[in-house]
This record gives structure tokens, C-alpha cells and sequence, in this order.
């Protein structure tokens, strides 16, 4: 089980890893293009077509490409108040607040993953179009960034709880024995 558990894990981060660099690229080229296309308006009057659109929907995009790396690091999903009031004496407690905090957010992840890519697939289906300065964009493609990112948040959740419940402190370290 533990192999299994490993395994999963390292899939689940090599692709959080992956989208992390894709969210970081898209972060530089949105400052890039904001940064010149308010040169271009205000020192030229000529704003660059699009720029404006295309940043509003990577700023979604970066939200929810970059969830799933952040959870492996622990990071933003935590509610310092009850882990200081509540669970900070010993070891026990701190596993089992992370563990509620792990399924609390599951709870939220698994019914917004399941919105989201019924919402892609319908948006698919239909061939909806979103239209604006770029012209007609498919629907489908902004909202699969957020499913994809959704998918990861959802599985780093899972393999949290599993390696929580079958007490592996870090699944780098976990044996290899089944």
C-alpha cells in the first residue's frame, strides 16, 4: 500500500511541479504584457489589443494551477487559530488537525471538481464562446485550466489523507516494503 501511496505522491507532485512552472510563466508574461501595454496607453495612446482580457482570465488561471503545488508545501491551508488554540501540545493532535483540515477541504474539492468539469464538458458540448477584444474564445478552454487545477488540489488532498491515516510522516522517506 505504502508503494502504491509513494508512487502517487510522486505523480501527484511531478505534475504540481509541472503546473507551477506553467502558473509562473504565465505570471511573467501577464506582467510583461500589463507592464507594456500601460507604456503603450499612456506614453503612445495606443493600448495593446486584448492584454486586458487575457490577464483577467490568467489571474484565474494562476489561482487554481498554482493550489495543488502550494498544498504540498502546507502552505495557505490551515486554520492557524484552532491549530494554536486547539492542537499544538503533541504530535497526535497536530496529525489529526491536519487530517480534518485535509478532509474539510476535500469536502469543498470534490463537489467544485465535479461542477467544473461538468461545466467544461457542457461548455464543450455546446460550443460556447466567450467574446470580447481577443474575438470569440471557446468557453471550454478557460474553464479546463480550472478543472485541471481543481483535479490537482484534489488528488495532493487524497494522498495527505492516505499518507496521514496509514502514518507515513513523509513519503519520501516511506519504506519500500508493501
Amino acid at each position: 500500500m505504502q508503494k502504491l501511496l509513494r508512487l502517487s505522491s510522486a505523480i501527484v507532485r511531478r505534475t504540481n511541479y509541472v503546473l507551477m512552472i506553467v502558473a509562473s510563466c504565465i505570471l511573467i508574461l501577464v506582467t510583461i504584457g500589463t507592464t507594456i501595454d500601460v507604456i503603450m496607453r499612456y506614453f503612445f495612446n495606443s493600448p495593446i489589443v486584448g492584454v486586458k482580457e487575457l490577464s483577467e482570465y490568467s489571474m484565474t488561471w494562476l489561482c487554481f494551477l498554482g493550489a495543488g503545488w502550494v498544498l504540498t508545501r502546507r502552505g495557505h491551508v490551515a486554520i492557524t487559530l484552532l491549530e494554536e488554540w486547539l492542537f499544538h501540545k503533541t504530535k497526535s493532535q497536530a496529525k489529526k488537525y491536519s487530517l480534518f483540515v485535509d478532509m474539510m477541504c476535500l469536502c469543498y474539492a470534490l463537489p467544485l471538481l465535479w461542477l467544473t468539469g461538468k461545466e467544461t464538458w457542457v461548455a464543450f458540448r455546446k460550443g460556447l464562446v466567450l467574446t470580447g477584444e481577443l474575438g470569440a474564445i471557446p468557453e471550454a478552454l478557460m474553464y479546463f485550466w480550472i478543472c485541471v487545477g481543481f483535479y490537482c488540489l484534489t488528488t495532493q488532498l487524497i494522498v495527505n489523507i492516505a499518507s496521514n491515516i496509514l502514518g507515513v510522516k513523509s513519503l519520501e522517506d516511506a519504506p519500500d516494503s508493501p
